[in-house]
């Protein structure tokens, strides 16, 4: 046998080599993540594995070997960076019930860490025939809460009356309504793996 089939042997076996590790970290980002090390790690130690098996082979061709190497590793990467990104989804709110198309709707959205203080996200959307939407776009998993008013006026701001009564109206995620404010728990909704559509009453 000569030279070239040897090389051409080889680099077949690096290349069958190289998508046997892809899928071998592929199962386990599905199986072990969120433990991002470990997926980390193999990455990390992949160029090594293979030119480990590169060299028990007497691979003669160092080109071909390098190239193989680099295209694993980046990917790897990709599919890293892909199932991380799938770890955040939309949220679509929709005030269906506006008592004028006067003014805008504001939304707001909070974990349960910043409720009632400083939203993660905040947007104002137009009125038309009734109803307003907003979408919060690449929110982490986990769980939400979202508030909303007609801000009537125009003065980016919800309006009280002197004995401390909203004088706009309100409404939160849930469509649980009380005497008092909204409370995280009675308006917390999940996000995880797809995206979310909400629909709010005043």
């Amino acid at each position: 046998m000569n030279l070239v089939s040897i090389t051409e042997i080889n680099t077949f076996l690096v290349i069958f080599l190289g998508y046997f590790f892809i899928k071998n970290i592929e199962f386990s980002i599905m199986t072990i993540h969120p433990l991002k090390m470990t997926v980390r790690l193999q990455s990390i130690f992949l160029s090594e594995i293979l030119s480990h098996f590169c060299g028990i082979i007497n691979l003669k061709n160092i080109k071909i070997m390098k190239l193989v190497t680099s295209i694993v590793v980046m990917a790897v990467l990709f599919i890293t960076n892909s199932v991380i990104a799938q770890e955040k989804a939309s949220i679509t709110a929709e005030v269906i019930n506006v008592s004028s198309d006067t003014g805008k709707v504001g939304f707001a959205l909070y974990d349960k860490a910043s409720f009632m203080l400083k939203p993660i996200q905040a947007a104002n959307a137009k009125i038309v025939e009734g109803k307003s939407t907003v979408t919060f776009e690449n929110v982490p998993f986990g769980e939400y809460a979202i508030i909303c008013y007609h801000d009537k006026n125009d003065n980016d701001k919800m309006d009280f009356s002197p004995n401390g009564m909203p004088t706009e109206d309100y409404g939160a995620s849930n469509n649980v309504m009380t005497y008092g404010p909204p409370t995280f728990e009675g308006a917390k909704f999940a996000v995880s793996e797809k995206n979310v559509s909400l629909k709010i009453k005043f």
